[in-house]
């Protein structure tokens, strides 16, 4: 029976050596999990605020999609606004009196004459010719047109002015707004007879 309690005793000891290293790996599990919630919630709150800049950029390319849209959107009623007039106003006859006319120094002047002509259907609006001689494009003359109606020919009288004796290019530009819509060009215009 002595054989039988030192057995038992033996047993319970290693028993409670066991659950005492049970308990310690318990607690240790137990910190490790407690630990492992608090990285998870970390990541998990991460994720959200990612979420929540996704949803913003999101947002902002929906924007700039509407943005971009309404843009093109303009873009094209302007190109179909611009493409009534582009080819159907048109400079028709250019001009220019020769002569050695000096205005102010080495400036000279010579007189010109364009005439212009709506081809189309629709009076157009906003319209200006400016001519210019390439030795003095900073005294190049410019005209607003006001309104060119539909089938109007229209000739307007102007200046050259350039550096007496020089030989250059003369340009007359008709602009719709900020588009030029025809050009014509003399590539060597001489002051002098």
């Amino acid at each position: 029976m002595n054989k039988l309690v030192v057995v038992l005793v033996i047993i319970i000891v290693i028993l409670g050596i066991v659950s005492e290293f049970l308990f310690f790996q318990l607690n240790a599990v137990q910190g490790l999990n407690s630990e492992l919630r608090g990285q998870n919630a970390e990541i998990q709150t991460q994720l959200d605020e990612l979420q929540i800049h996704n949803d913003e950029l999101e947002n902002q390319i929906t924007e700039l999609q509407n943005q971009n849209s309404e843009l093109q959107n303009q873009i094209s009623e302007q190109e179909t606004q611009l493409g009534k007039y582009t080819n159907l106003v048109k400079i028709t006859e250019f001009t220019i009196k020769p002569g050695f006319n000096p205005f102010i120094g080495v400036m000279c002047q010579n007189s010109a004459n364009v005439t212009i002509e709506n081809l189309g259907v629709n009076d157009v609006e906003g319209l200006t010719l400016t001519i210019e001689h390439s030795s003095w494009e900073e005294v190049a003359e410019t005209y607003n047109l006001d309104v060119l109606h539909s089938g109007e020919k229209r000739e307007v009288r102007g200046n050259v002015f350039s550096a007496c004796g020089y030989t250059g290019r003369v340009t007359v530009t008709l602009k719709l707004g900020n588009v030029t819509i025809d050009e014509y060009i003399v590539p060597r215009f001489p002051n002098t007879n």
